[in-house]
Protein backbone atom coordinates (compact mmCIF):
# COMPACT_ATOMS: atom_id res chain seq x y z
CA UNK A 1 0.00 0.00 0.00
CA UNK A 2 2.69 2.28 1.02
CA UNK A 3 4.35 1.37 -2.43
CA UNK A 4 1.50 2.20 -4.21
CA UNK A 5 1.14 5.72 -2.37
CA UNK A 6 4.60 6.54 -3.12
CA UNK A 7 4.64 5.55 -6.97
CA UNK A 8 0.79 6.37 -8.01
CA UNK A 9 -0.24 8.97 -5.52
CA UNK A 10 2.47 11.01 -4.83
CA UNK A 11 2.72 11.67 -8.81
CA UNK A 12 -1.03 12.31 -9.21
CA UNK A 13 -1.31 14.69 -6.13
CA UNK A 14 1.37 16.66 -8.06
CA UNK A 15 0.20 16.66 -10.95
CA UNK A 16 -2.91 17.88 -9.76
CA UNK A 17 -1.66 20.48 -7.21
CA UNK A 18 -4.34 22.86 -7.48
CA UNK A 19 -7.31 20.08 -5.98
CA UNK A 20 -4.53 18.81 -3.82
CA UNK A 21 -4.04 22.49 -2.36
CA UNK A 22 -7.53 23.22 -1.76
CA UNK A 23 -8.15 19.63 -0.12
CA UNK A 24 -5.24 20.88 2.54
CA UNK A 25 -6.24 24.52 2.53
CA UNK A 26 -9.64 23.38 3.40
CA UNK A 27 -8.72 21.11 6.01
CA UNK A 28 -6.25 24.19 7.93
CA UNK A 29 -9.02 26.50 7.32
CA UNK A 30 -11.21 25.01 8.99
CA UNK A 31 -8.75 23.65 11.95
CA UNK A 32 -7.42 27.17 12.66
CA UNK A 33 -10.43 28.46 13.17
CA UNK A 34 -11.58 25.92 15.38
CA UNK A 35 -8.28 26.21 17.52
CA UNK A 36 -8.40 29.73 17.48
CA UNK A 37 -12.03 30.11 19.37
CA UNK A 38 -11.00 27.29 21.80
CA UNK A 39 -7.30 29.08 22.37
CA UNK A 40 -9.24 32.67 22.86
CA UNK A 41 -11.96 31.22 25.15
CA UNK A 42 -9.54 29.40 27.08
CA UNK A 43 -7.22 32.36 27.25
CA UNK A 44 -9.77 34.96 28.29
CA UNK A 45 -11.27 32.75 30.63
CA UNK A 46 -7.95 31.68 32.88
CA UNK A 47 -6.98 35.58 32.75
CA UNK A 48 -11.02 36.92 33.86
CA UNK A 49 -10.37 33.79 36.82
CA UNK A 50 -7.11 35.62 37.99
CA UNK A 51 -8.18 38.95 37.60
CA UNK A 52 -11.26 38.48 39.82
CA UNK A 53 -9.27 36.28 42.38
CA UNK A 54 -6.45 39.51 42.57
CA UNK A 55 -9.40 41.98 42.76
CA UNK A 56 -10.94 40.04 45.53
CA UNK A 57 -7.99 39.59 47.72
CA UNK A 58 -8.15 37.98 51.17
CA UNK A 59 -12.42 39.24 50.74
CA UNK A 60 -14.54 36.20 52.27
CA UNK A 61 -17.75 37.82 50.54
CA UNK A 62 -18.22 40.45 48.30
CA UNK A 63 -21.67 42.91 48.00
CA UNK A 64 -22.29 43.45 44.23
CA UNK A 65 -25.06 44.97 42.23
CA UNK A 66 -25.63 42.92 38.85
CA UNK A 67 -22.16 42.10 37.50
CA UNK A 68 -21.43 45.23 38.99
CA UNK A 69 -22.28 47.54 36.11
CA UNK A 70 -24.82 50.05 38.14
CA UNK A 71 -23.75 50.91 41.47
CA UNK A 72 -25.38 51.52 44.31
CA UNK A 73 -25.62 53.44 47.74
CA UNK A 74 -22.33 53.90 49.78
CA UNK A 75 -24.77 53.64 52.80
CA UNK A 76 -24.75 49.79 52.23
CA UNK A 77 -21.50 49.81 54.27
CA UNK A 78 -22.57 51.05 57.04
CA UNK A 79 -25.12 47.89 57.36
CA UNK A 80 -22.05 45.36 56.58
CA UNK A 81 -20.30 46.79 58.99
CA UNK A 82 -22.68 46.41 61.69
CA UNK A 83 -22.65 42.75 61.39
CA UNK A 84 -20.72 40.90 64.35
CA UNK A 85 -18.92 38.70 62.45
CA UNK A 86 -17.37 41.65 59.88
CA UNK A 87 -13.78 42.33 60.47
CA UNK A 88 -13.59 45.05 58.06
CA UNK A 89 -15.97 46.46 54.96
CA UNK A 90 -14.46 47.85 52.19
CA UNK A 91 -15.72 49.97 49.52
CA UNK A 92 -14.62 49.95 45.59
CA UNK A 93 -15.41 51.49 42.81
CA UNK A 94 -14.24 51.27 39.34
CA UNK A 95 -14.05 52.83 36.25
CA UNK A 96 -11.92 53.86 32.72
CA UNK A 97 -9.89 56.85 31.71
CA UNK A 98 -7.35 57.43 29.64
CA UNK A 99 -4.26 59.74 28.73
CA UNK A 100 -5.56 63.34 27.45
CA UNK A 101 -2.90 62.99 24.59
CA UNK A 102 -3.35 59.88 24.00
CA UNK A 103 -6.58 58.20 24.33
CA UNK A 104 -5.51 54.85 23.07
CA UNK A 105 -3.28 54.58 26.37
CA UNK A 106 -6.53 53.60 28.85
CA UNK A 107 -6.19 53.17 32.60
CA UNK A 108 -8.71 51.15 34.60
CA UNK A 109 -9.02 53.31 37.64
CA UNK A 110 -9.83 51.75 41.51
CA UNK A 111 -11.30 53.56 44.08
CA UNK A 112 -10.49 52.37 47.54
CA UNK A 113 -10.75 53.30 50.91
CA UNK A 114 -7.03 54.27 51.46
CA UNK A 115 -6.63 55.97 54.99
CA UNK A 116 -5.32 52.95 56.59
CA UNK A 117 -1.98 51.51 55.82
CA UNK A 118 -3.82 47.90 55.90
CA UNK A 119 -6.05 48.31 52.34
CA UNK A 120 -2.91 48.84 50.66
CA UNK A 121 -1.35 45.37 51.77
CA UNK A 122 -5.24 43.83 51.33
CA UNK A 123 -5.39 44.24 47.72
CA UNK A 124 -1.81 42.93 46.95
CA UNK A 125 -0.30 47.09 46.30
CA UNK A 126 2.87 47.08 46.38
CA UNK A 127 4.11 50.94 45.95
CA UNK A 128 7.52 51.83 45.33
CA UNK A 129 7.14 55.00 46.99
CA UNK A 130 6.64 55.77 50.67
CA UNK A 131 3.57 54.15 52.42
CA UNK A 132 3.33 56.96 54.74
CA UNK A 133 3.93 59.86 52.72
CA UNK A 134 1.65 58.24 50.09
CA UNK A 135 -1.42 58.04 52.36
CA UNK A 136 -0.40 61.79 54.06
CA UNK A 137 -1.35 63.08 49.98
CA UNK A 138 -4.31 61.24 49.54
CA UNK A 139 -6.21 64.32 50.92
CA UNK A 140 -5.42 66.16 47.72
CA UNK A 141 -8.39 65.19 45.15
CA UNK A 142 -6.29 65.08 42.70
CA UNK A 143 -3.63 62.84 43.75
CA UNK A 144 -3.10 59.08 41.87
CA UNK A 145 -1.58 56.05 42.00
CA UNK A 146 0.15 54.70 38.99
CA UNK A 147 1.59 51.48 37.67
CA UNK A 148 5.76 51.48 37.82
CA UNK A 149 5.30 50.60 34.32
CA UNK A 150 2.83 52.96 33.16
CA UNK A 151 4.86 55.78 34.49
CA UNK A 152 8.39 54.58 33.10
CA UNK A 153 7.02 54.49 29.57
CA UNK A 154 5.55 57.99 29.82
CA UNK A 155 8.29 59.50 31.82
CA UNK A 156 6.10 60.64 35.28
CA UNK A 157 7.61 60.67 38.01
CA UNK A 158 6.53 61.11 41.79
CA UNK A 159 5.18 64.90 42.24
CA UNK A 160 4.63 65.73 38.34
CA UNK A 161 1.43 66.38 36.76
CA UNK A 162 -0.46 64.74 34.18
CA UNK A 163 -3.91 65.50 32.63
CA UNK A 164 -6.49 62.69 31.75
CA UNK A 165 -9.75 62.38 30.43
CA UNK A 166 -12.27 61.31 32.76
CA UNK A 167 -16.14 61.17 32.36
CA UNK A 168 -15.97 64.29 33.96
CA UNK A 169 -13.95 66.20 31.65
CA UNK A 170 -10.57 66.59 30.66
CA UNK A 171 -8.61 66.56 34.75
CA UNK A 172 -5.15 67.68 36.09
CA UNK A 173 -3.69 64.78 38.38
CA UNK A 174 -0.54 64.20 40.19
CA UNK A 175 2.00 61.28 40.55
CA UNK A 176 1.51 60.86 44.52
CA UNK A 177 2.54 57.27 44.14
CA UNK A 178 4.01 54.41 41.94
CA UNK A 179 2.65 50.77 42.31
CA UNK A 180 4.85 48.11 42.38
CA UNK A 181 4.34 45.19 38.89
CA UNK A 182 2.89 42.65 41.18
CA UNK A 183 -0.60 42.08 42.44
CA UNK A 184 -3.57 43.68 40.99
CA UNK A 185 -1.18 46.20 38.93
CA UNK A 186 0.35 43.19 37.21
CA UNK A 187 -2.90 41.53 35.93
CA UNK A 188 -3.81 44.54 34.22
CA UNK A 189 -0.92 44.46 32.50
CA UNK A 190 0.52 48.00 34.29
CA UNK A 191 -2.50 49.76 32.88
CA UNK A 192 -3.59 50.58 36.37
CA UNK A 193 -4.24 53.78 38.64
CA UNK A 194 -5.57 53.97 42.10
CA UNK A 195 -7.43 57.05 44.24
CA UNK A 196 -9.09 57.41 47.25
CA UNK A 197 -12.64 56.24 47.13
CA UNK A 198 -14.31 59.97 47.63
CA UNK A 199 -12.10 61.53 45.11
CA UNK A 200 -12.40 58.30 42.47
CA UNK A 201 -15.99 58.74 43.00
CA UNK A 202 -16.22 62.20 41.79
CA UNK A 203 -13.68 61.55 38.70
CA UNK A 204 -16.17 58.56 37.93
CA UNK A 205 -19.06 60.81 38.69
CA UNK A 206 -20.82 58.07 41.28
CA UNK A 207 -20.66 60.35 43.89
CA UNK A 208 -22.53 58.58 46.81
CA UNK A 209 -22.34 55.13 45.16
CA UNK A 210 -19.85 52.51 44.85
CA UNK A 211 -19.74 49.64 43.09
CA UNK A 212 -18.92 46.39 45.59
CA UNK A 213 -18.12 45.85 48.87
CA UNK A 214 -15.33 43.49 50.03
CA UNK A 215 -15.95 41.62 53.33
CA UNK A 216 -13.34 40.40 55.54
CA UNK A 217 -14.48 38.08 58.46
CA UNK A 218 -13.43 37.76 61.81
CA UNK A 219 -11.24 34.17 61.79
CA UNK A 220 -14.29 32.57 63.84
CA UNK A 221 -16.74 33.54 61.32
CA UNK A 222 -18.95 30.77 59.63
CA UNK A 223 -19.06 32.25 55.61
CA UNK A 224 -22.27 30.60 55.03
CA UNK A 225 -24.41 32.34 57.76
CA UNK A 226 -22.76 35.26 57.77
CA UNK A 227 -23.66 35.56 53.90
CA UNK A 228 -27.03 34.52 55.16
CA UNK A 229 -27.70 37.45 57.26
CA UNK A 230 -26.30 39.81 55.05
CA UNK A 231 -28.49 38.91 52.80
CA UNK A 232 -31.35 39.42 55.17
CA UNK A 233 -29.85 42.61 56.60
CA UNK A 234 -29.41 44.23 52.92
CA UNK A 235 -31.97 44.99 50.11
CA UNK A 236 -33.03 41.89 48.05
CA UNK A 237 -31.59 43.70 44.97
CA UNK A 238 -28.02 43.38 45.98
CA UNK A 239 -26.10 39.82 46.00
CA UNK A 240 -23.89 38.96 48.88
CA UNK A 241 -21.70 35.82 47.59
CA UNK A 242 -18.26 34.50 47.67
CA UNK A 243 -15.24 35.90 45.07
CA UNK A 244 -15.63 32.61 43.12
CA UNK A 245 -19.70 32.65 42.73
CA UNK A 246 -18.91 35.85 41.28
CA UNK A 247 -16.48 34.38 38.83
CA UNK A 248 -19.01 31.58 38.28
CA UNK A 249 -21.51 34.36 37.29
CA UNK A 250 -19.19 35.85 34.73
CA UNK A 251 -18.55 32.69 33.11
CA UNK A 252 -22.01 31.84 32.82
CA UNK A 253 -22.79 35.22 30.96
CA UNK A 254 -19.42 34.31 28.93
CA UNK A 255 -20.89 30.86 27.85
CA UNK A 256 -23.28 32.31 25.17
CA UNK A 257 -20.68 34.06 23.54
CA UNK A 258 -18.32 31.73 23.43
CA UNK A 259 -20.83 29.21 22.10
CA UNK A 260 -21.23 31.70 19.49
CA UNK A 261 -18.06 31.61 18.65
CA UNK A 262 -17.65 27.99 18.79
CA UNK A 263 -20.45 27.48 16.38
CA UNK A 264 -18.87 29.89 13.86
CA UNK A 265 -16.18 27.88 13.90
CA UNK A 266 -17.85 24.40 13.53
CA UNK A 267 -19.32 26.16 10.46
CA UNK A 268 -16.58 26.85 8.71
CA UNK A 269 -15.52 23.23 9.18
CA UNK A 270 -18.27 22.77 7.52
CA UNK A 271 -17.68 24.71 4.20
CA UNK A 272 -14.37 23.29 4.67
CA UNK A 273 -15.58 19.56 4.27
CA UNK A 274 -17.67 20.77 1.90
CA UNK A 275 -14.53 22.07 0.02
CA UNK A 276 -13.13 19.07 0.05
CA UNK A 277 -16.08 16.84 -1.26
CA UNK A 278 -16.47 18.54 -4.10
CA UNK A 279 -12.32 18.47 -4.90
CA UNK A 280 -12.16 15.01 -4.38
CA UNK A 281 -15.42 13.86 -6.21
CA UNK A 282 -13.68 16.47 -9.12
CA UNK A 283 -10.61 14.67 -8.82
CA UNK A 284 -12.00 10.89 -8.27
CA UNK A 285 -13.36 11.28 -12.07
CA UNK A 286 -10.19 13.09 -13.56
CA UNK A 287 -8.11 9.92 -12.01
CA UNK A 288 -11.01 7.08 -12.81
CA UNK A 289 -8.91 5.87 -16.27
CA UNK A 290 -5.90 5.97 -13.94
CA UNK A 291 -7.53 3.73 -10.67
CA UNK A 292 -9.41 1.69 -13.75
CA UNK A 293 -5.77 1.02 -15.10
CA UNK A 294 -4.78 -0.33 -11.63
CA UNK A 295 -7.88 -2.48 -11.83
CA UNK A 296 -6.99 -3.73 -14.73
CA UNK A 297 -3.65 -4.82 -13.75
CA UNK A 298 -4.42 -6.83 -11.03
CA UNK A 299 -5.56 -3.93 -8.25
CA UNK A 300 -8.81 -4.70 -6.35
CA UNK A 301 -11.40 -2.10 -5.61
CA UNK A 302 -10.52 -2.74 -1.69
CA UNK A 303 -7.10 -2.16 -2.30
CA UNK A 304 -7.78 1.22 -3.87
CA UNK A 305 -10.41 2.54 -2.02
CA UNK A 306 -7.80 2.05 1.10
CA UNK A 307 -5.53 4.13 -1.07
CA UNK A 308 -7.63 6.55 -1.84
CA UNK A 309 -8.49 7.15 2.21
CA UNK A 310 -4.80 6.57 2.89
CA UNK A 311 -4.29 10.06 0.84
CA UNK A 312 -7.43 11.77 2.45
CA UNK A 313 -5.29 11.06 5.77
CA UNK A 314 -1.68 12.39 4.31
CA UNK A 315 -3.91 15.59 3.35
CA UNK A 316 -5.61 15.77 6.14
CA UNK A 317 -2.64 15.47 8.27
CA UNK A 318 -0.79 18.16 6.61
CA UNK A 319 -4.05 20.78 6.54
CA UNK A 320 -4.03 20.09 10.34
CA UNK A 321 -0.08 20.45 10.43
CA UNK A 322 -1.09 24.10 8.91
CA UNK A 323 -4.15 24.66 10.49
CA UNK A 324 -3.20 24.44 14.51
CA UNK A 325 -0.32 26.88 14.20
CA UNK A 326 -1.92 28.95 12.30
CA UNK A 327 -4.89 29.10 14.19
CA UNK A 328 -2.62 29.99 17.48
CA UNK A 329 -1.06 32.62 15.50
CA UNK A 330 -4.85 34.13 14.69
CA UNK A 331 -5.65 33.64 18.34
CA UNK A 332 -3.04 35.70 19.03
CA UNK A 333 -4.69 38.59 16.65
CA UNK A 334 -8.25 38.20 18.16
CA UNK A 335 -7.64 37.71 21.54
CA UNK A 336 -7.50 41.36 21.91
CA UNK A 337 -10.47 42.39 20.60
CA UNK A 338 -12.32 39.98 22.68
CA UNK A 339 -11.01 40.68 25.99
CA UNK A 340 -11.94 44.27 24.86
CA UNK A 341 -15.60 43.50 24.11
CA UNK A 342 -15.46 41.59 26.98
CA UNK A 343 -14.14 43.98 29.16
CA UNK A 344 -16.76 47.08 27.97
CA UNK A 345 -19.46 44.24 28.61
CA UNK A 346 -18.77 43.88 32.49
CA UNK A 347 -16.68 47.08 32.85
CA UNK A 348 -13.83 45.69 33.55
CA UNK A 349 -10.50 45.59 32.10
CA UNK A 350 -8.26 42.26 32.01
CA UNK A 351 -5.83 42.50 29.56
CA UNK A 352 -5.13 38.49 28.23
CA UNK A 353 -0.87 37.97 28.93
CA UNK A 354 -0.84 34.98 27.15
CA UNK A 355 -2.41 32.36 25.30
CA UNK A 356 -3.90 29.21 27.18
CA UNK A 357 -3.04 25.78 24.90
CA UNK A 358 -3.37 23.02 26.36
CA UNK A 359 -2.06 20.34 24.90
CA UNK A 360 -5.04 17.98 25.27
CA UNK A 361 -7.65 20.12 23.50
CA UNK A 362 -4.91 20.76 20.56
CA UNK A 363 -5.06 16.38 19.92
CA UNK A 364 -8.87 16.55 19.59
CA UNK A 365 -9.80 19.37 17.56
CA UNK A 366 -6.17 17.65 15.25
CA UNK A 367 -8.31 14.37 15.31
CA UNK A 368 -11.48 16.58 14.24
CA UNK A 369 -9.31 18.15 11.40
CA UNK A 370 -8.52 14.73 9.89
CA UNK A 371 -11.89 12.55 10.74
CA UNK A 372 -13.34 15.83 8.57
CA UNK A 373 -10.76 15.14 5.58
CA UNK A 374 -11.59 11.21 5.80
CA UNK A 375 -15.48 11.84 5.83
CA UNK A 376 -15.63 14.27 2.80
CA UNK A 377 -13.20 11.61 0.76
CA UNK A 378 -14.90 9.03 2.06
CA UNK A 379 -18.45 9.32 -0.80
CA UNK A 380 -16.09 10.08 -3.68
CA UNK A 381 -13.07 7.03 -2.72
CA UNK A 382 -16.36 4.56 -2.52
CA UNK A 383 -18.17 5.21 -6.10
CA UNK A 384 -14.89 5.99 -8.23
CA UNK A 385 -13.64 2.32 -6.82
CA UNK A 386 -17.12 1.21 -7.76
CA UNK A 387 -16.98 1.74 -11.37
CA UNK A 388 -16.24 -1.00 -13.41
CA UNK A 389 -12.73 -0.59 -15.15
CA UNK A 390 -13.49 -1.51 -18.88
CA UNK A 391 -16.49 1.24 -19.03
CA UNK A 392 -14.52 3.72 -17.61
CA UNK A 393 -11.52 3.09 -20.04
CA UNK A 394 -14.20 2.92 -22.77
CA UNK A 395 -15.91 6.22 -21.82
CA UNK A 396 -12.87 8.32 -20.58
CA UNK A 397 -14.89 9.90 -17.86
CA UNK A 398 -12.35 12.76 -18.02
CA UNK A 399 -13.81 14.59 -20.37
CA UNK A 400 -17.40 14.54 -18.41
CA UNK A 401 -15.29 16.38 -15.72
CA UNK A 402 -15.87 20.30 -15.70
CA UNK A 403 -13.16 22.17 -17.19
CA UNK A 404 -12.65 25.16 -14.65
CA UNK A 405 -8.98 26.10 -13.73
CA UNK A 406 -8.29 24.94 -10.60
CA UNK A 407 -5.26 26.94 -10.16
CA UNK A 408 -7.78 30.15 -10.08
CA UNK A 409 -9.82 28.59 -7.44
CA UNK A 410 -6.24 28.16 -5.62
CA UNK A 411 -5.25 31.85 -5.96
CA UNK A 412 -9.21 33.15 -4.88
CA UNK A 413 -9.01 30.72 -2.19
CA UNK A 414 -5.35 32.58 -1.13
CA UNK A 415 -6.59 35.82 -1.93
CA UNK A 416 -9.58 35.35 0.25
CA UNK A 417 -7.03 34.16 3.12
CA UNK A 418 -4.59 37.36 2.48
CA UNK A 419 -7.51 39.72 2.73
CA UNK A 420 -8.64 38.60 5.72
CA UNK A 421 -5.14 38.46 7.47
CA UNK A 422 -4.61 41.80 6.12
CA UNK A 423 -7.59 43.19 7.34
CA UNK A 424 -7.04 41.36 10.94
CA UNK A 425 -3.71 43.32 11.13
CA UNK A 426 -4.98 46.40 10.29
CA UNK A 427 -7.66 46.23 12.83
CA UNK A 428 -5.53 45.46 15.68
CA UNK A 429 -3.29 48.38 14.80
CA UNK A 430 -5.66 50.66 14.53
CA UNK A 431 -7.15 49.32 17.51
CA UNK A 432 -3.60 50.07 19.73
CA UNK A 433 -3.19 53.62 17.78
CA UNK A 434 -6.81 55.40 18.35
CA UNK A 435 -8.69 52.75 20.60
CA UNK A 436 -11.74 54.49 21.99
CA UNK A 437 -12.03 54.86 25.47
CA UNK A 438 -15.11 53.66 27.11
CA UNK A 439 -16.41 55.59 30.03
CA UNK A 440 -19.46 53.95 32.10
CA UNK A 441 -22.49 55.21 31.46
CA UNK A 442 -23.36 56.16 34.51
CA UNK A 443 -20.14 58.85 34.80
CA UNK A 444 -22.36 61.27 34.18
CA UNK A 445 -23.84 64.16 36.35
CA UNK A 446 -27.92 64.30 36.90
CA UNK A 447 -29.67 64.59 33.55
CA UNK A 448 -26.83 63.25 31.93
CA UNK A 449 -24.70 66.26 32.15
CA UNK A 450 -20.91 65.95 33.08
CA UNK A 451 -19.55 66.42 36.25
CA UNK A 452 -16.55 68.70 36.45
CA UNK A 453 -13.71 67.74 38.85
CA UNK A 454 -13.43 71.15 40.70
CA UNK A 455 -17.42 71.29 40.28
CA UNK A 456 -18.19 68.09 42.06
CA UNK A 457 -15.12 68.33 44.32
CA UNK A 458 -16.77 71.96 45.61
CA UNK A 459 -19.64 70.29 46.03
CA UNK A 460 -22.51 72.74 44.78
CA UNK A 461 -26.60 72.02 45.46
CA UNK A 462 -28.93 72.83 42.88
CA UNK A 463 -29.06 76.48 43.94
CA UNK A 464 -25.45 76.68 43.18
CA UNK A 465 -24.71 76.91 46.83
CA UNK A 466 -21.10 75.85 47.69
CA UNK A 467 -20.44 73.48 50.14
CA UNK A 468 -17.52 71.13 51.58
CA UNK A 469 -16.65 67.67 51.25
CA UNK A 470 -14.86 65.66 53.74
CA UNK A 471 -15.11 62.90 55.78
CA UNK A 472 -16.37 60.96 58.36
CA UNK A 473 -14.57 59.15 61.56
CA UNK A 474 -14.96 55.95 59.32
CA UNK A 475 -14.03 57.36 55.68
CA UNK A 476 -17.23 57.90 54.29
CA UNK A 477 -17.51 61.02 51.88
CA UNK A 478 -20.83 63.24 53.35
CA UNK A 479 -21.69 67.17 52.16
CA UNK A 480 -22.63 69.80 54.61
CA UNK A 481 -24.40 72.35 52.87
CA UNK A 482 -24.23 76.13 54.55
Amino acid sequence: MLRLLRQVSFRQLQASWGRTTLVVGGVATGVSLIVAIQVINASVLDNLRRTIELIAGPAALEVTLGVGEVGFSEATVETVRADPAVAAAVPLVRGTISLADDPSETLQLFGADLTAEEDLERYRISLTTDRREVLRSMDDPGAILLAEAFATRHALGIGQHLKLSTPAGVKDFTVRGLLAPAGVARVFGGQLAVMDLPAAQLVLGTEGRIDQVDVLLRPEADVTTTQRRLEAALPSTLQVARPEQRGAQYETILASFQAMLTGLSLLCLVAGVYIIYNTTSTGAVHRALVIAGLRVTGASADQLFRLLMLEALVLGVAGTGLGIPGGIALARLLTGLVSDSMGVIFQLRFPVDGLSIEASRQVAIAAIGIGAALFAAYFAARRVTALDPLEVMRADLRALAPQTGTYRLVLAWLGLVGVSALALVERRSRDTVAAPVAFRRRGSGRGGKPLSLGHAYGCHDRGGRACSRHRNHRGIAHREFP
